[in-house]
Protein backbone atom coordinates (compact mmCIF):
# COMPACT_ATOMS: atom_id res chain seq x y z
CA UNK A 1 0.00 0.00 0.00
CA UNK A 2 1.55 3.51 -1.05
CA UNK A 3 0.21 7.02 -0.44
CA UNK A 4 0.05 9.24 -3.49
CA UNK A 5 0.32 12.96 -3.37
CA UNK A 6 0.21 15.70 -5.94
CA UNK A 7 1.30 19.00 -4.94
CA UNK A 8 0.30 22.24 -7.25
CA UNK A 9 0.24 20.45 -10.38
CA UNK A 10 0.10 21.88 -13.64
CA UNK A 11 0.04 21.53 -17.57
CA UNK A 12 0.01 23.51 -20.39
CA UNK A 13 -1.00 22.54 -24.45
CA UNK A 14 -0.11 24.85 -26.81
CA UNK A 15 0.25 27.36 -24.02
CA UNK A 16 -3.13 26.75 -22.52
CA UNK A 17 -3.25 24.89 -19.24
CA UNK A 18 -5.55 22.02 -19.00
CA UNK A 19 -4.16 20.77 -15.04
CA UNK A 20 -4.32 24.09 -12.78
CA UNK A 21 -2.52 23.88 -9.65
CA UNK A 22 -3.77 20.49 -8.74
CA UNK A 23 -3.11 18.79 -5.01
CA UNK A 24 -4.66 15.97 -4.38
CA UNK A 25 -3.29 12.91 -1.75
CA UNK A 26 -4.72 9.70 -1.84
CA UNK A 27 -4.32 7.65 1.48
CA UNK A 28 -2.09 4.38 1.82
CA UNK A 29 -4.82 1.47 0.28
CA UNK A 30 -7.80 4.00 -0.52
CA UNK A 31 -9.90 3.90 -3.72
CA UNK A 32 -10.61 7.07 -5.13
CA UNK A 33 -12.42 8.37 -8.15
CA UNK A 34 -11.26 11.52 -10.13
CA UNK A 35 -15.11 12.67 -11.60
CA UNK A 36 -15.55 15.12 -14.46
CA UNK A 37 -16.95 15.74 -18.06
CA UNK A 38 -14.23 15.27 -21.32
CA UNK A 39 -11.63 17.29 -21.51
CA UNK A 40 -11.44 18.33 -17.82
CA UNK A 41 -8.21 17.12 -17.13
CA UNK A 42 -8.68 13.54 -15.80
CA UNK A 43 -7.00 11.36 -17.85
CA UNK A 44 -4.01 14.00 -18.22
CA UNK A 45 -3.60 13.73 -14.50
CA UNK A 46 -3.69 9.98 -14.66
CA UNK A 47 -0.73 10.00 -17.12
CA UNK A 48 1.39 12.21 -14.70
CA UNK A 49 1.42 9.97 -12.29
CA UNK A 50 1.95 6.95 -14.39
CA UNK A 51 5.50 9.46 -16.00
CA UNK A 52 3.63 8.99 -19.37
CA UNK A 53 3.38 12.85 -19.38
CA UNK A 54 5.68 15.11 -17.53
CA UNK A 55 4.37 18.05 -15.46
CA UNK A 56 4.97 21.09 -16.15
CA UNK A 57 5.07 22.44 -12.64
CA UNK A 58 4.41 20.85 -9.38
CA UNK A 59 5.68 17.54 -7.24
CA UNK A 60 4.38 14.35 -7.48
CA UNK A 61 5.20 11.65 -4.33
CA UNK A 62 4.92 7.96 -3.62
CA UNK A 63 5.16 6.48 -0.30
CA UNK A 64 7.08 9.48 0.35
CA UNK A 65 9.68 9.20 -2.35
CA UNK A 66 9.34 12.00 -5.17
CA UNK A 67 8.51 10.63 -8.95
CA UNK A 68 10.16 13.53 -10.44
CA UNK A 69 11.18 12.49 -14.23
CA UNK A 70 11.74 9.09 -12.79
CA UNK A 71 10.86 6.74 -15.81
CA UNK A 72 7.55 5.04 -15.67
CA UNK A 73 9.01 1.70 -15.42
CA UNK A 74 10.10 3.15 -12.00
CA UNK A 75 7.14 4.52 -10.70
CA UNK A 76 5.56 1.33 -9.29
CA UNK A 77 2.11 3.09 -11.12
CA UNK A 78 0.21 1.30 -13.70
CA UNK A 79 -2.41 2.06 -15.90
CA UNK A 80 -5.30 0.65 -17.51
CA UNK A 81 -6.63 2.61 -20.09
CA UNK A 82 -10.71 2.24 -21.64
CA UNK A 83 -9.53 0.92 -24.74
CA UNK A 84 -7.86 -2.13 -22.87
CA UNK A 85 -4.66 -1.80 -25.28
CA UNK A 86 -4.44 -5.85 -25.31
CA UNK A 87 -2.75 -7.30 -28.33
CA UNK A 88 -4.37 -8.92 -30.65
CA UNK A 89 -1.81 -11.73 -31.64
CA UNK A 90 -1.22 -12.91 -28.09
CA UNK A 91 -3.36 -15.37 -26.12
CA UNK A 92 -4.92 -14.17 -22.71
CA UNK A 93 -2.47 -15.94 -20.71
CA UNK A 94 0.72 -13.87 -23.27
CA UNK A 95 -0.87 -11.01 -22.71
CA UNK A 96 -1.20 -10.91 -18.96
CA UNK A 97 2.45 -12.46 -18.88
CA UNK A 98 4.01 -9.87 -21.23
CA UNK A 99 4.97 -7.08 -17.64
CA UNK A 100 6.83 -9.82 -16.61
CA UNK A 101 8.11 -10.80 -19.48
CA UNK A 102 10.15 -7.22 -19.77
CA UNK A 103 11.31 -7.30 -16.23
CA UNK A 104 12.69 -10.68 -17.14
CA UNK A 105 11.24 -12.80 -14.80
CA UNK A 106 11.90 -16.86 -15.30
CA UNK A 107 10.00 -18.49 -17.57
CA UNK A 108 8.64 -20.82 -14.64
CA UNK A 109 7.40 -18.39 -12.09
CA UNK A 110 5.96 -16.36 -15.28
CA UNK A 111 4.07 -18.95 -16.05
CA UNK A 112 3.21 -20.10 -12.38
CA UNK A 113 2.03 -16.48 -11.51
CA UNK A 114 -0.29 -16.05 -14.83
CA UNK A 115 -2.55 -19.33 -13.73
CA UNK A 116 -2.91 -17.74 -10.47
CA UNK A 117 -4.18 -14.21 -11.70
CA UNK A 118 -5.84 -15.79 -14.00
CA UNK A 119 -7.51 -17.78 -11.73
CA UNK A 120 -8.01 -14.58 -9.61
CA UNK A 121 -9.57 -12.57 -11.94
CA UNK A 122 -11.85 -15.57 -13.27
CA UNK A 123 -10.30 -16.19 -16.09
CA UNK A 124 -8.63 -19.29 -15.51
CA UNK A 125 -10.75 -20.88 -18.81
CA UNK A 126 -9.40 -18.17 -21.28
CA UNK A 127 -5.58 -18.35 -20.80
CA UNK A 128 -5.87 -19.64 -24.52
CA UNK A 129 -8.35 -17.65 -26.15
CA UNK A 130 -7.24 -14.40 -28.14
CA UNK A 131 -8.58 -11.06 -27.41
CA UNK A 132 -10.99 -11.21 -30.10
CA UNK A 133 -12.39 -14.66 -29.23
CA UNK A 134 -13.70 -12.86 -25.18
CA UNK A 135 -16.82 -10.44 -24.10
CA UNK A 136 -15.14 -6.60 -23.80
CA UNK A 137 -15.80 -7.58 -19.73
CA UNK A 138 -13.26 -10.54 -20.42
CA UNK A 139 -10.99 -7.78 -21.98
CA UNK A 140 -10.69 -5.40 -19.23
CA UNK A 141 -10.55 -8.20 -16.73
CA UNK A 142 -7.30 -9.22 -18.96
CA UNK A 143 -6.13 -5.57 -18.98
CA UNK A 144 -6.58 -4.85 -15.02
CA UNK A 145 -5.09 -8.66 -14.54
CA UNK A 146 -1.80 -7.79 -16.72
CA UNK A 147 -1.50 -4.76 -14.66
CA UNK A 148 -2.08 -6.21 -11.33
CA UNK A 149 0.42 -9.24 -12.09
CA UNK A 150 3.57 -6.87 -12.16
CA UNK A 151 2.46 -5.88 -8.53
CA UNK A 152 2.31 -2.16 -8.57
CA UNK A 153 2.25 0.53 -5.77
CA UNK A 154 -0.64 2.28 -7.26
CA UNK A 155 -3.44 1.51 -9.98
CA UNK A 156 -5.01 3.47 -12.18
CA UNK A 157 -7.72 2.94 -14.08
CA UNK A 158 -8.89 5.47 -17.04
CA UNK A 159 -12.64 5.36 -17.58
CA UNK A 160 -12.92 1.74 -17.07
CA UNK A 161 -16.53 1.48 -17.60
CA UNK A 162 -17.48 3.45 -20.59
CA UNK A 163 -17.45 0.65 -23.17
CA UNK A 164 -19.88 -1.54 -21.20
CA UNK A 165 -23.38 -2.42 -21.26
CA UNK A 166 -25.27 -1.41 -17.89
CA UNK A 167 -25.28 -5.14 -16.81
CA UNK A 168 -21.29 -5.40 -17.57
CA UNK A 169 -20.96 -2.10 -15.33
CA UNK A 170 -22.35 -3.06 -12.50
CA UNK A 171 -20.71 -6.33 -12.94
CA UNK A 172 -17.15 -5.02 -13.59
CA UNK A 173 -17.33 -2.17 -10.94
CA UNK A 174 -18.08 -5.16 -8.42
CA UNK A 175 -15.40 -6.82 -9.91
CA UNK A 176 -13.09 -3.72 -9.51
CA UNK A 177 -14.37 -3.14 -5.87
CA UNK A 178 -13.65 -6.73 -4.74
CA UNK A 179 -10.17 -6.83 -5.74
CA UNK A 180 -9.34 -3.57 -4.79
CA UNK A 181 -10.31 -4.29 -1.56
CA UNK A 182 -8.93 -7.98 -1.40
CA UNK A 183 -5.22 -6.13 -2.50
CA UNK A 184 -5.66 -3.29 -0.86
CA UNK A 185 -4.00 -1.25 -3.44
CA UNK A 186 -3.88 1.94 -3.99
CA UNK A 187 -6.81 2.85 -6.58
CA UNK A 188 -7.17 6.15 -8.92
CA UNK A 189 -10.31 5.62 -11.21
CA UNK A 190 -11.40 8.00 -13.37
CA UNK A 191 -15.01 8.56 -15.10
CA UNK A 192 -17.19 10.65 -16.13
CA UNK A 193 -20.35 8.92 -14.45
CA UNK A 194 -21.24 9.97 -10.92
CA UNK A 195 -22.53 6.65 -10.09
CA UNK A 196 -18.95 5.42 -10.66
CA UNK A 197 -17.48 7.45 -8.37
CA UNK A 198 -20.02 7.07 -5.92
CA UNK A 199 -20.47 3.41 -5.77
CA UNK A 200 -16.59 2.68 -6.15
CA UNK A 201 -14.80 5.09 -4.16
CA UNK A 202 -14.24 6.61 -0.46
CA UNK A 203 -13.58 9.43 -1.64
CA UNK A 204 -14.36 11.71 -5.00
CA UNK A 205 -12.07 14.56 -6.63
CA UNK A 206 -14.29 16.96 -8.80
CA UNK A 207 -12.84 18.31 -11.69
CA UNK A 208 -13.80 21.30 -14.50
CA UNK A 209 -11.61 22.80 -16.56
CA UNK A 210 -8.28 21.51 -15.07
CA UNK A 211 -9.32 22.14 -11.80
CA UNK A 212 -10.51 20.28 -8.57
CA UNK A 213 -13.29 21.48 -7.20
CA UNK A 214 -14.05 19.58 -4.66
CA UNK A 215 -12.74 16.47 -2.73
CA UNK A 216 -14.51 14.65 -0.17
CA UNK A 217 -16.89 11.71 0.31
CA UNK A 218 -19.37 10.79 -1.78
CA UNK A 219 -21.91 11.92 1.15
CA UNK A 220 -20.28 15.14 1.66
CA UNK A 221 -20.08 15.90 -2.06
CA UNK A 222 -23.82 15.06 -2.60
CA UNK A 223 -25.08 16.99 0.86
CA UNK A 224 -22.91 19.59 1.03
CA UNK A 225 -21.42 20.73 -2.78
CA UNK A 226 -19.41 23.69 -2.30
CA UNK A 227 -20.85 25.08 -6.16
CA UNK A 228 -24.10 24.62 -8.45
CA UNK A 229 -21.53 23.29 -10.71
CA UNK A 230 -20.41 20.16 -8.52
CA UNK A 231 -24.08 19.88 -7.52
CA UNK A 232 -25.66 19.64 -10.44
CA UNK A 233 -22.98 17.16 -11.60
CA UNK A 234 -24.33 14.74 -8.96
CA UNK A 235 -27.61 15.20 -9.71
CA UNK A 236 -30.85 17.43 -10.36
CA UNK A 237 -31.19 20.09 -8.06
CA UNK A 238 -34.02 22.80 -7.68
CA UNK A 239 -32.31 26.55 -7.05
CA UNK A 240 -34.62 27.73 -4.06
CA UNK A 241 -35.21 31.58 -4.38
CA UNK A 242 -34.92 33.66 -1.36
CA UNK A 243 -35.92 36.65 0.17
CA UNK A 244 -34.44 39.45 2.63
CA UNK A 245 -33.40 37.96 5.78
CA UNK A 246 -34.61 39.83 8.24
CA UNK A 247 -35.57 39.12 11.94
CA UNK A 248 -34.29 35.75 11.85
CA UNK A 249 -35.80 34.31 9.39
CA UNK A 250 -35.09 33.44 5.83
CA UNK A 251 -38.30 34.07 3.20
CA UNK A 252 -38.28 31.29 0.42
CA UNK A 253 -40.43 30.25 -2.35
CA UNK A 254 -40.99 27.14 -0.36
CA UNK A 255 -41.57 28.58 3.20
CA UNK A 256 -40.25 30.37 5.95
CA UNK A 257 -36.94 29.41 7.52
CA UNK A 258 -35.00 30.15 11.10
CA UNK A 259 -31.82 30.99 10.45
CA UNK A 260 -29.98 28.86 12.18
CA UNK A 261 -28.23 25.44 11.59
CA UNK A 262 -27.45 24.70 8.11
CA UNK A 263 -28.93 28.25 7.03
CA UNK A 264 -27.04 30.21 10.28
CA UNK A 265 -24.29 31.45 7.69
CA UNK A 266 -26.55 31.81 4.64
CA UNK A 267 -25.57 35.53 2.64
CA UNK A 268 -27.87 37.07 0.27
CA UNK A 269 -25.36 36.39 -2.57
CA UNK A 270 -25.43 32.38 -2.03
CA UNK A 271 -27.72 30.08 -3.78
CA UNK A 272 -30.25 27.68 -1.85
CA UNK A 273 -30.78 24.70 -3.54
CA UNK A 274 -32.52 21.36 -2.85
CA UNK A 275 -32.56 17.68 -4.06
CA UNK A 276 -35.73 16.41 -5.68
CA UNK A 277 -36.21 13.00 -3.44
CA UNK A 278 -35.69 16.09 -0.57
CA UNK A 279 -39.33 17.71 -1.37
CA UNK A 280 -42.06 16.43 -0.04
CA UNK A 281 -45.98 16.85 -1.29
CA UNK A 282 -49.37 16.26 0.34
CA UNK A 283 -52.65 16.22 -0.98
CA UNK A 284 -54.65 19.84 -0.25
CA UNK A 285 -57.02 17.86 1.91
CA UNK A 286 -57.48 14.32 2.94
CA UNK A 287 -61.14 14.01 1.11
CA UNK A 288 -63.30 14.53 3.68
CA UNK A 289 -62.89 18.47 3.49
CA UNK A 290 -60.32 18.38 6.19
CA UNK A 291 -57.22 20.45 4.91
CA UNK A 292 -53.80 18.88 5.51
CA UNK A 293 -50.34 21.14 6.28
CA UNK A 294 -47.21 19.87 7.14
CA UNK A 295 -46.13 19.15 10.61
CA UNK A 296 -42.53 20.87 9.32
CA UNK A 297 -44.35 24.39 9.75
CA UNK A 298 -43.45 24.97 6.05
CA UNK A 299 -46.19 24.57 3.29
CA UNK A 300 -46.86 26.30 0.21
CA UNK A 301 -49.68 25.50 -2.13
CA UNK A 302 -49.02 24.48 -6.03
CA UNK A 303 -50.26 22.31 -8.21
CA UNK A 304 -48.69 19.83 -10.43
CA UNK A 305 -47.66 20.21 -13.95
CA UNK A 306 -46.43 17.04 -15.41
CA UNK A 307 -45.89 13.48 -13.67
CA UNK A 308 -43.44 10.83 -14.90
CA UNK A 309 -43.50 7.35 -13.81
CA UNK A 310 -39.75 5.87 -14.38
CA UNK A 311 -40.66 2.60 -12.52
CA UNK A 312 -38.68 2.91 -8.64
CA UNK A 313 -40.00 6.52 -8.52
CA UNK A 314 -42.71 9.13 -9.92
CA UNK A 315 -41.08 12.40 -10.73
CA UNK A 316 -43.24 15.63 -10.55
CA UNK A 317 -42.87 19.27 -12.07
CA UNK A 318 -44.64 21.32 -9.70
CA UNK A 319 -45.25 25.06 -10.53
CA UNK A 320 -45.62 27.30 -6.94
CA UNK A 321 -46.69 31.04 -8.54
CA UNK A 322 -43.94 31.44 -11.04
CA UNK A 323 -41.57 28.98 -10.00
CA UNK A 324 -41.33 25.47 -11.26
CA UNK A 325 -39.59 22.82 -8.68
CA UNK A 326 -38.64 18.77 -9.56
CA UNK A 327 -39.58 16.31 -7.10
CA UNK A 328 -39.70 12.29 -6.62
CA UNK A 329 -41.32 10.04 -4.92
CA UNK A 330 -40.54 6.60 -4.25
CA UNK A 331 -43.29 4.16 -6.26
CA UNK A 332 -45.85 5.34 -8.51
CA UNK A 333 -46.88 8.40 -6.29
CA UNK A 334 -50.26 9.25 -5.49
CA UNK A 335 -50.94 12.91 -7.40
CA UNK A 336 -51.78 13.46 -10.82
CA UNK A 337 -51.61 16.31 -13.51
CA UNK A 338 -53.56 19.52 -12.64
CA UNK A 339 -53.80 18.39 -8.94
CA UNK A 340 -53.50 21.14 -5.63
CA UNK A 341 -50.78 19.70 -3.85
CA UNK A 342 -48.83 21.32 -0.64
CA UNK A 343 -45.00 21.56 -1.09
CA UNK A 344 -42.73 21.24 1.90
CA UNK A 345 -39.44 20.60 2.66
CA UNK A 346 -36.92 20.26 6.02
CA UNK A 347 -34.50 22.62 6.64
CA UNK A 348 -31.82 19.76 7.39
CA UNK A 349 -32.42 19.24 3.71
CA UNK A 350 -31.57 22.65 2.32
CA UNK A 351 -28.24 22.96 0.76
CA UNK A 352 -26.42 26.32 0.74
CA UNK A 353 -23.34 27.27 -1.50
CA UNK A 354 -21.57 29.80 -3.41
Amino acid sequence: MKEVLLQNINKFYDGEETIKNLTLKVEKGEMISLLGPSGCGKTTTLKIIAGLVEADQGKIFIDGKSMDHLPTQKRGAVIVFQDHRLFPHMTVGANIEFGLRMKRVPKSIRRKKVQEMLQFVGLEKQGGKFPGQISGGQKQRVAIARGLIVDPAVLLLDEPFSNLDQRLKEEMRSFIVDIQRKLKITTILVTHDKEDALITSSKIGVMFDGELKQYGTPEELYEAPNSLAVARFFGEINEIPYKTIDDGKIHTAIGIYEKDGRLAELEETDKLLLRPEAIFLSKEDDGSGNTIRSEIGNSVLGKVNHRTFAGEKTYYEVDIDSLRIRGSVIGKGAFQTGESVFVHAAKESLIVCK
